[in-house]
């Protein structure tokens, strides 16, 4: 999978910058209608550009089928086609089994499927439900481990392992690693050259600016509000002026 030139198609870039609003509720006081509106605009974009390739054959075309669909269930938080994506993984995986971008996908997808199991509360506590949510999030925490060590210098699986790890809950013992993956990315956007192999996707202006705004994100979550704002400005610096991730981000240094 070679979503890194994809990206600068113009498609990743729409994807990954489709992830950042998802977290309108963790930022309640700063205006939520504006996060629920691009995050309405997002998932419209994502459905359409999933439209007008679905019908489409070749390996190349699956590929980003699964990842437009996976930006989909991201978005919507559907647990039916968070779903379908792990099944289509499965099968990408079992023809590309040293692609650590799938195995990175795939790992995300069940941790994503784990957030939006459709048994919540209480229901959490009972043993049936609340195995097969730990299930589907320890899987997912294995199989982004393994495709960091797969390729431990890919953005894309860095990005995938740094955003799902950053966001499951504490008890799982994973911030801190999405935190090192996230702030690992910072140094490379910020000098491209320490790694030649990715240096196109490093120097994209949409990846450099999810790269600032997940960081934030993450300090945010940490309670480094300080921190938080700093990369938040640098977002609305590197992703391209007028895009989601700009928009977004100034709304939080605001």
């Amino acid at each position: 999978m070679r979503h890194h030139k994809v990206y600068q198609r113009g498609i990743i870039g729409l994807l990954i910058a489709a992830l950042l609003f998802s977290i309108a509720n963790l930022f309640a006081d700063k205006s939520p209608l504006v996060f629920e509106q691009l995050t309405k605009s997002r998932l419209e974009d994502l459905r359409t550009a999933y439209e007008a390739i679905k019908d489409n054959v070749g390996p190349k075309t699956d590929e980003e089928q699964v990842v437009l669909l996976y930006h989909i269930g991201e978005q919507s938080a559907d647990y039916d086609t968070m779903g379908e994506v792990i099944e289509q993984l499965k099968m990408l995986r079992k023809s590309n089994p040293n692609d650590a971008e799938i195995t990175a996908y795939l790992g995300s997808a069940y941790a994503l499927r784990a957030r939006d199991y459709p048994w919540q509360g209480f229901y959490q506590i009972i043993p049936g439900p609340g195995f097969v949510r730990l299930g589907y999030t320890w899987k997912g925490v294995h199989l982004l481990n393994k495709a960091a060590t797969e390729n431990d210098r890919n953005p894309i699986v860095r990005m995938l392992r740094g955003m799902t790890f950053t966001r499951l809950p504490r008890l799982f013992g994973q911030f801190g690693t999405g935190l090192g993956d996230l702030t690992l990315l910072r140094g490379w956007i910020e000098d491209p050259n320490t790694n030649p192999q990715y240096v196109d996707i490093l120097k994209d202006p949409a990846f450099r600016g999810d790269v600032y705004f997940r960081l934030a994100e993450a300090h945010w979550l940490d309670g480094n509000e300080a921190d938080a704002r700093r990369f938040f400005a640098h977002a609305v610096e590197a992703a391209p002026a007028g895009s989601p991730i700009a928009i977004a981000a100034r709304e939080m240094v605001q």
